[in-house]
């Protein structure tokens, strides 16, 4: 599980380039990962939303979108989020979003 210097050197690379960033599209969602929503809720509420923040809080990730909603991340045991992989998303990929 990364520690908490791995975390913030995750929300740094990301606050530097996710903010202003429009979700188009959510291709994939592994629903056993959702706490307290839906996969379907997740389809429907984030295409559209504009991302104003990536912040921390612990080991947790806050990624503040706009209409006052929050995407809330676990970097899990791997630590691994990845922003375009040129080789697509590998076969334990948990979601996709565009």
């Amino acid at each position: 599980m990364p520690e908490l210097p791995e975390v913030e050197t995750v929300r740094r690379q990301l606050a530097g380039s996710l903010p202003a960033k429009r979700f188009a599209e959510v291709e994939r969602v592994e629903p056993a990962m959702l706490l307290e929503c839906r996969d379907e809720d997740v389809r429907r509420d984030l295409p559209g939303r504009t991302v104003h923040s990536v912040e921390r809080v612990g080991k947790f990730l806050i990624v503040r979108l706009d209409g006052e909603v929050y995407l809330t991340l676990h970097l899990g045991m791997t630590g691994r989020l990845l922003l375009a992989p040129e080789d697509g998303p590998g076969p334990h990929t948990r979601f996709v979003f565009k």
